[in-house]
Parts: C-alpha cells; sequence; structure tokens
C-alpha cells in the first residue's frame, strides 16, 4: 500500500509540473522589466535561469486560479465584463538589442477603464501589503513586492 502511495504522490508532482505556455516564456515581459533590483532585471535580460524554489506550487496554484477566472469570465454575462480582454498580448516597447518586449495584462475592462492583474497570496502577506498600503508598516520587502506590482500595472496602463 504504501507504494502505491508513493507512485501516486509521484504521478501528482508529475502532473503538476506539466509545462505551461508561461514555463516556454524566454523573453522578458512586464512582471520582469518591473522588477526593482537591478541584477534580477539583468539576469532576466541575459536568460539566466531562475533558480529552482521551494515554493514552485505557489506559480502552480497562480496559473490555476487564473484559469479560473478566464472561465469564469468567458460564461459571465456580468455587464462590466461586456468587451473584456483577457491575456490579450500588447507591446511595451523595444530594447535596443533585445527586441520587442511585450507581456499579456490579465484583464482590461474598457467599458469601466479599469485594469486587472490577478495575484495570488497568503493571508499572511496579503495582511503585509494592507499594512504597507495602509501607510501603518513599510518593511523592505513588502515594498520590494509593491513596487513590483505597481511597476507592472503601470507599463500595463
Amino acid at each position: 500500500m504504501v507504494q502505491n502511495g508513493s507512485r501516486l504522490k509521484n504521478l501528482a508532482i508529475s502532473l503538476l509540473n506539466t509545462s505551461t505556455e508561461r514555463d516556454a516564456q524566454k523573453k522578458v515581459g512586464a512582471s520582469q522589466i518591473s522588477n526593482p533590483c537591478t541584477k534580477h532585471l539583468a539576469m532576466a535580460l541575459a536568460g539566466v535561469p531562475e533558480q529552482p524554489s521551494k515554493y514552485w506550487l505557489g506559480g502552480k496554484i497562480g496559473t490555476a486560479v487564473h484559469s479560473a477566472l478566464e472561465l469564469g469570465i468567458e460564461k459571465s454575462d456580468a455587464e462590466e465584463l461586456k468587451g473584456a480582454l483577457v491575456e490579450q498580448k500588447i507591446t511595451l516597447g523595444e530594447i535596443p538589442g533585445y527586441g520587442v518586449v511585450s507581456s499579456k495584462p490579465d484583464l482590461v475592462l474598457p467599458a469601466i477603464n479599469h485594469l486587472v492583474d490577478w495575484k495570488t497570496s497568503t493571508r499572511a502577506k496579503t495582511k503585509k501589503i494592507q499594512a504597507w498600503v495602509d501607510g501603518v508598516k513599510q518593511d523592505a520587502a513588502t515594498t520590494y513586492t509593491m513596487q513590483k506590482y505597481i511597476g507592472q500595472t503601470q507599463l500595463y496602463a
């Protein structure tokens, strides 16, 4: 029985590690360009692969949530979603010697002039971000994250 449990665990992990369109991305997009750390940005522009993270499942959860939201948008008849643009590729600009930089905003709602960039989080991270937004606590890690998020949405806008 234990052997079958291990096999099922390994099967589940292999299914979760299936490559996605996002995994095949070679060039930087808005989320990398908006990185306030010049070293991380330079490494992304040079195509240096990111080191494996022990938090790899977070990206898979984010991708799954995005997929669920996109499916919900397709099925919705909400007035706010009329004319919605979902994952539409846009050109952000061009970097000489690198090429065109493009990206895909998660959701644009032209009818109400609104841009949405979905983020998944933990309760603890959300509390830190809310404290940052409220001006209660401005720790370095949250400031870094918020600079990335704000920069990304400004690039989309």
